[in-house]
């Protein structure tokens, strides 16, 4: 027979372990809602939240370069993001405007042509990321930084 104090001391464990499980299933749920605020914007695309961590590092890398007017330097790290995750619309996104800020439209309207045969609900960015006048305002790291999809968060 067991002791009656390890019983309830079993007890206490199962409860507290249990209100962890259930802490975390409501905060996995709060996640999905979140996530799912952002597909719905159009913030994010829902493929992009499969990306796996070290493609989001490499994502987050070249977004700050563009942020800091090194898009020239930005496009590897974009390349590696994609490698790692080929299914990455928000990096193909950000590739595409290293590229349109680098003045190369033919690569810029490749990635951004992918990005949107990813995922039918991302606008297509092709025809008007590439223009003159986009061209001169993609220098401008506010605006790029406005275009620039939000990375899922490093799980």
């Amino acid at each position: 027979m067991k002791d009656p104090d390890s019983a309830f001391a079993q007890i206490d464990f199962a409860a507290m372990y249990l209100d962890q499980m259930n802490k975390k299933a409501r905060s996995t749920a709060q996640q999905k809602a979140q996530d799912q605020e952002l597909v719905d914007s159009g913030v994010v695309s829902s493929l992009d939240l499969d990306a796996p961590n070290k493609a989001v590092e490499e994502y987050n890398k070249g977004n700050s370069l563009i942020k800091a007017q090194k898009s020239k330097e930005a496009i590897k790290y974009m390349q590696r993001a994609i490698v790692d995750y080929p299914k990455f619309v928000s990096a193909h996104v950000g590739l595409g405007l290293a590229y349109v800020d680098q003045e190369d439209t033919g690569h810029a309207r490749s990635e951004f042509e992918a990005a949107a045969k990813l995922d039918d609900k991302f606008p297509d960015l092709s025809a008007k990321n590439t223009g003159q006048k986009t061209l001169k305002r993609a220098r401008n790291v506010k605006l790029i930084a406005l275009f620039l999809p939000c990375a899922a968060a490093t799980r």
